[in-house]
């Protein structure tokens, strides 16, 4: 969250370039006005970036609307699908981690019958994102990744949690 001013302004720079980058290359927007009004609001978040003074949400916030709007106007079918099938596999993941976290509270969780039961669930996740090349991206990955390793973790006891991996030698 942005009070006032992002914690690492260049990473925040970074990641308005790639912003930028996108909507460049997507110039086929059905309404170019819109693709222009966005790209506007991009460069005030910039403008106000550089300004010590300005205050950054409410030109996140225009940005935001401009971005929805453009959302809005330019989706055909095949990226409306793409869409929902990530909101979908975001969503599921979000719960797959929420319940993760909520059931390695208990003692024995590894052997409950609903951790098996999430495990798969979570497995049937990284199939269909496997299986979507299109939504590879190395945070959602990476999320991935790290979900199905904790849920690796925790099956393990707390003595060979400890006992480190023997590194081959060469």
């Amino acid at each position: 969250m942005i009070r006032k001013r992002p914690s690492d302004p260049e990473r925040f720079a970074g990641l308005l370039d790639q912003l930028e980058s996108l909507f460049n290359e997507a110039n086929n927007s059905a309404n170019k006005q819109i693709h222009e009004e966005t790209l506007e609001a991009i460069g005030r978040v910039r403008r106000d970036l550089a300004k010590e003074t300005a205050y950054m949400p409410t030109a996140l916030q225009a940005l935001e609307a401009k971005v929805a709007d453009y959302m809005a106007h330019s989706r055909n079918a095949a990226s409306q699908i793409k869409k929902e099938q990530l909101d979908s596999l975001l969503e599921d993941l979000l719960k797959q981690r929420h319940a993760f976290s909520s059931m390695i509270q208990g003692p024995e969780s590894a052997v409950r019958p609903e951790f098996s039961q999430h495990r798969q669930s979570l497995q049937q996740q990284a199939r269909k994102y496997l299986d979507a090349t299109w939504m590879h991206t190395p945070w959602l990955t990476t999320c991935l990744l790290a979900t199905l390793l904790d849920c690796e973790i925790v099956g393990l006891t707390k003595r060979q949690r400890r006992t480190p991996i023997p590194r081959p030698e060469h």
